[in-house]
């Protein structure tokens, strides 16, 4: 049927490519913010600001991450995200981090950076308001965390 397969399998591979760039979501809005080097309070609030949102129709997606240390000493870490869009609107999601499931993880010796991202479920921007501010504590039982480096927020 085809003389030469070559230009028709490139044609074709050039065409899938452009179809898988194209479904691929791009990142609106992406920051770290640095967390005490004495440890993370858990008074220590950091703050996000928004100045742009999504169109509403758009399918974006907010994600938290962080990047931490082995000298984080437990497998989860448990945060809080509140946004507000002014002072008497505020939305919160707890968010769950399970750090168990990096490879190899309790067996790596010194000071090595990790990070992790997951969904935040809590920023549905249904209001077109903005500055939209983010914030971000943690809810552990222990008062202050070691091993925590960066958080940050992603919107895809």
């Amino acid at each position: 049927m085809f003389r030469h397969p070559l230009p028709f399998l490139l044609a074709s591979l050039l065409v899938s490519c452009l179809f898988l760039g194209a479904c691929k979501k791009h990142t609106q809005f992406f920051t770290y913010q640095s967390v005490n080097q004495e440890g993370w309070n858990c008074t220590d609030t950091l703050w996000f600001q928004l100045d742009e949102l999504p169109h509403a129709d758009d399918d974006s997606t907010l994600s938290i991450d962080i990047r931490y240390t082995n000298r984080y000493p437990y497998q989860d870490l448990w945060l809080v995200m509140e946004q507000r869009t002014d002072p008497d609107s505020r939305q919160r999601d707890t968010i769950h981090m399970d750090l168990s499931m990096r490879p190899n993880a309790w067996q790596v010796k010194g000071n090595v950076l990790h990070e992790l991202d997951t969904t935040a479920t809590v920023c549905h921007f249904t209001q077109r308001r903005t500055p939209v501010k983010l914030l971000v504590y943690h809810i552990m039982n222990e008062q202050t965390l070691t091993g925590i480096i960066e958080i940050g927020v992603r919107l895809q």
